[in-house]
Parts: C-alpha cells; sequence; structure tokens
C-alpha cells in the first residue's frame, strides 16, 4: 500500500479505537470495518487511492466535530447484595450479577501461580464479608451485559464508600484503565492503587 494512503488511514485506525461510550459503539465499528475495506481495494488497486483517502478524510471529519464528548447517561441501580460470586464479581437478591469495573481480581480457578489462588480466595472472602446483605448502589454507563450475563458498575455502600477503590487499594487487584476511568472517579482510583504499591499489598507483594 502507498505509503501516502497508509498516514491517511492510520489515522483513521487510531481513532476508532478511542474508549467510546455507546452513544458511539455503532460508529466504531464502521470505521473498523471502513478500514479493513479500504485497506484491501487499495492494496489491489493503487488507482483507487484518492477515493480511499476521501473516505478516511470524511471519516477524520466527522470524528473532529464530536470533539465535545456527548453527554453520559448514568444507570443508577440500588439494590441489595446477596453474596460475592468472586472478587470482582457480586450478585445482587434479584439475581443480577455485577462485575466491578476498573478492577481484574486473580481467578481461582486458572491462577498463574499458588500465589495468585491464595489471594483470589481472600478477595472473595473479603467482598463477601463487605458487601452480603448490605443495601448497595450500582452506577454503570450501560445496562448492557457482558458474555457472562453480567452488568458492570461501580458499586457504593450505603455510606457512599467505593467498593472498587478499596479493592484496589488492599491489593487484591491493579488498577484497570482499557475501558477507561470516569473523571470524577480517576484520581481517587489512581490514589488507591499508588497506596497498595506503596504498601507492597496483596498483588505488589512481589
Amino acid at each position: 500500500m502507498p505509503r501516502a494512503i497508509q498516514r491517511l488511514l492510520a489515522p483513521f485506525y487510531r481513532h476508532a479505537f478511542l474508549p467510546l461510550n455507546d452513544q458511539f459503539t455503532q460508529w466504531k465499528h464502521l470505521a473498523v470495518n471502513a478500514y479493513h475495506q479500504i485497506d484491501q481495494v487499495v492494496s489491489s488497486s493503487p488507482a483507487t487511492c484518492a477515493s480511499a483517502a476521501a473516505v478516511v478524510l470524511i471519516g477524520l471529519r466527522i470524528l473532529r466535530s464530536t470533539d465535545e464528548p456527548p453527554e453520559v447517561t448514568l444507570h443508577t441501580l440500588n439494590a441489595v447484595a446477596a453474596f460475592a460470586v468472586d472478587g470482582d464479581t457480586i450478585e445482587l437478591n434479584d439475581g443480577t450479577r455485577v462485575r466491578l469495573s476498573g478492577i481484574d481480581t486473580p481467578e481461582r480457578l486458572t491462577p498463574r501461580n499458588p500465589a495468585d489462588a491464595e489471594l483470589a480466595d481472600a478477595a472473595n472472602a473479603w467482598l463477601h464479608s463487605r458487601i452480603a446483605g448490605r443495601p448497595v448502589k450500582v452506577v454503570s454507563e450501560s445496562t448492557r451485559t457482558d458474555r457472562y450475563g453480567r452488568i458492570t458498575g461501580w458499586i457504593f455502600d450505603d455510606r457512599d464508600a467505593l467498593v472498587n477503590e478499596e479493592i484496589i487499594q488492599l491489593g487484591f487487584s491493579k488498577l484497570v484503565v482499557d475501558y477507561g476511568l470516569p473523571e470524577s472517579l480517576e484520581p481517587r482510583l489512581r490514589r488507591a492503587e499508588a497506596i497498595a504499591r506503596a504498601k507492597r499489598a496483596g498483588l505488589w507483594a512481589d
């Protein structure tokens, strides 16, 4: 593929993988598909370079027109927590399962080492004792479920303490930023991880 077209396609591809909210999910998939289609066409027929470039530039113009991020609708669910499924998932009294956002505790069934298996058990036990039978507020940007039938969200207790943050500060999980973090929570979450690292707690013990 001509380098000029590669340079045009590269930013289009990068923009397509920005952490977008649900309002931009459809555009994200279209952008990715367009990238691959244009790549194939241009590779097979250099004569279409001008058309491909025009498509890319139009796409970039659309993206630039969204400099102001769309308003995010937060979904709040008030319920009573029934039990902890594992170190980063809880079940509510109505059967809804919630995967805690921003964390990823070790897995009990597929540990990387014996220490991870012990930490997985400890995280599960701590989370259960922390939330079982207590009122919680689940705050999420989406009501969609993952492939395991769980919604994802930030868990606050009846005193407005953030359970996700506590798990990070105890060293049961490192902060996961792959899907972005709410601006209002990011400073405290990063501070929690810094505290765990300084104390060499949990995952930071090595």
